[in-house]
């Protein structure tokens, strides 16, 4: 995230626009304190959280030495857990994955939104849509190239437009400050544009972080530290254009978890 110029400074100049001195500020899994920090900088109060013990140090110490210790609290705990003293103006949260929800901002979001955030308060991001097609990738090549692949339900890639068999579909758009959703479970019918092999799904995000500061990860748009998401199939398909494809995706908690695990299940399916 420290070097990613096509989200890190966006999501710094969403919070410069927003942020005004004297206001209160959660930041819900707060890293290494970048964000932190730029609040901060803005003259807000911030309480923040995180419970990666050497994210956390370096995030108190970076703040130290810039001279806002003063101004904010830390908890080493998931925000789940938490109290606030008061209520904030804005909630900070960029547990945002490359399928958007596999690192479950949902649940989080929305438990600090119903306890912490004052009415008219905001939240950053704003929203987050997140678009899905169906591709053909050389799978050995990848395999070569990363070994533990076959370990993983998905994996982070760069995929190329050329590999895209249909145009792509908007799975589900969500507005942080609305949403009630714990997880996603999504259904949607492709139209094959293309003769090829169907190897897998690959999904995309675009991020609002406020209005005006928007950072889009589709094959087509400048790369970013998310990458694309492929999805692949355990068993490759023949494809012509015209055949339909009811893709469904779900992503939140396993049944024996609480929603606020930071490990959802993702399953993915086709017929």
């Amino acid at each position: 995230m420290v070097s990613d110029p096509n989200r890190t400074p966006l999501i710094q100049k969403a919070i410069e626009k927003c942020v005004k001195p004297g206001m209160r500020v959660f930041d819900l899994g707060c890293g290494t304190g970048i964000l932190t920090l730029t609040a901060l900088k803005k003259g807000a109060t911030v309480y923040a959280c995180e419970v990666d013990p050497k994210a956390l140090s370096f995030a108190k110490k970076n703040i130290a030495k810039a001279g806002f210790s003063d101004r904010i609290v830390f908890f080493d705990q998931l925000s789940s857990h938490i109290q606030l003293p008061e209520k904030v103006d804005v909630i900070l949260c960029e547990l945002i994955g490359s399928l958007a929800f596999n690192e479950n901002i949902l649940p989080f979001i929305n438990d600090a939104r119903t306890r912490f955030l004052k009415t008219g308060g905001i939240i950053i991001p704003q929203s987050i849509s997140l678009y899905v097609a169906p591709l053909h990738l050389e799978i050995e090549k990848i395999s070569q190239k990363k070994k533990s692949f076959h370990q993983f339900p998905f994996m982070i890639t760069k995929i190329k437009p050329k590999s895209l068999l249909s145009k792509e579909i908007n799975l589900i758009d969500v507005d942080f400050l609305k949403s009630d959703f714990a997880g996603i479970d999504c259904e949607q019918k492709f139209t094959i544009s293309k003769k090829n092999i169907l190897t897998g799904f690959g999904g995309w995000i675009k991020v609002t972080w406020r209005d005006g500061f928007v950072t889009n990860t589709a094959p087509t748009s400048p790369l970013t530290h998310w990458k694309q998401a492929y999805l692949p199939l355990a068993q490759s398909q023949n494809i012509n254009p015209g055949d339909q494809i009811l893709f469904r995706l779900r992503i939140g908690p396993r049944q024996d978890d609480s929603e606020f695990t930071l490990e959802p299940i993702i399953e993915w399916g086709y017929k």
